[in-house]
């Protein structure tokens, strides 16, 4: 192989390689104001009992494939985690800053049975619920 076509080669490459960097940075960028979207209403109907992924992409008329690809590129975890993150984090404060019990801490942040809430709970924390009030109540 010559030198001559050596250096197209690199060059052709090169060309390409810019111009994939450009499109990815256009198509995060255009992707910005929807992955807000998807994070607001995620934030806002996470506990509603009709709440799914696919009742989010419907909203927001994205494939559902499609948005739980945005989502994870986004935060790094699926949607079912970043969910139950979410809902964690609003249980501990709950937990925390309530005397509602276990099941009524579950139905308001979104889970249909308490048993599913006290396991995603503890996987999230380490601790049941009751141990967890326990361990930070205020005395």
């Amino acid at each position: 192989m010559s030198n001559f076509s050596v250096l197209v080669g690199l060059l052709c490459r090169t060309y390409l390689a810019d111009v994939l960097s450009e499109t990815e940075q256009d198509s995060s960028a255009v992707g910005a104001p929807v992955m807000a979207d998807i994070l607001a209403l995620i934030e806002e109907t996470y506990a509603q009992p009709a709440f799914s992924a696919l009742s989010i992409s419907k909203a927001l008329g994205l494939s559902e494939r499609h948005m739980r690809r945005m989502l994870k590129t986004h935060t790094g975890v699926s949607f079912a985690i970043y969910v139950r993150r979410l809902r964690t984090k609003r249980a501990k404060d709950l937990l925390i800053g309530s005397g509602e019990s276990i099941k009524a801490i579950a139905g308001a942040v979104g889970y249909r049975h308490s048993s599913s809430f006290i396991k995603y709970f503890k996987i999230e924390t380490g601790l049941a619920p009751d141990q967890f009030r326990r361990q930070w109540a205020v005395t």
